[in-house]
């Protein structure tokens, strides 16, 4: 799809996604077959452009054609072409909202009771590196108030005053 060697680094794929994209994206051109080109390309990129995907891919694990997830086509962009001006504008714009579809479409495809444990596992994490500087500080308090009190206080040397 992207005209590459098997061998191509991560890199190299990501940069052919880029310029293909730019050339078959359906907010640029008035292709009617860019809509259907592009999203092959989003569909080969969802699987290569992530290192595990790709691995699995390289294996002969995953069958890009069937058991991957489609992907959403209809999305609103939010943009019209003539917001594109520059390489840089489409870009931030192109990642902004290629990262957004691809996203929806893994958390379509994911498991809600693993999202869910992923972040109870994160809220107990905080919680645990709060307990732990509690615990550090609040020792650390101990052990001042024991030196403090373990401590021989000053004792005035007395000073007469002769004349």
């Amino acid at each position: 799809v992207f005209g590459l060697k098997q061998d191509s680094t991560h890199q190299e794929i990501k940069e052919a996604f880029y310029r293909l994209s730019k050339l078959y994206h359906p907010d640029v051109t008035n292709d009617p077959d860019a809509r259907v080109k592009f999203q092959e390309l989003a569909k080969a990129y969802e699987i290569l452009g992530n290192p595990q995907k790709r691995k699995d891919y390289d294996r002969g694990l995953v069958n890009p054609g069937g058991s991957t997830p489609e992907f959403a086509g209809a999305v609103d962009y939010g943009f019209s072409a003539d917001a594109i001006h520059t390489n840089d504008n489409f870009s931030s714009f192109y990642v902004k909202h290629y990262n957004r579809a691809l996203n929806d479409a893994w958390f379509r495809q994911c498991d809600p009771e693993i999202i869910k444990t992923a972040l109870e596992y994160r809220e107990d994490k905080r919680k645990l590196a709060f307990v732990i500087y509690g615990v550090v500080i609040y020792g650390l308090f101990i052990a001042y108030i024991c030196i403090k009190i373990s401590e021989e206080p000053i004792k005035l040397i007395a000073t007469s005053k002769s004349e």
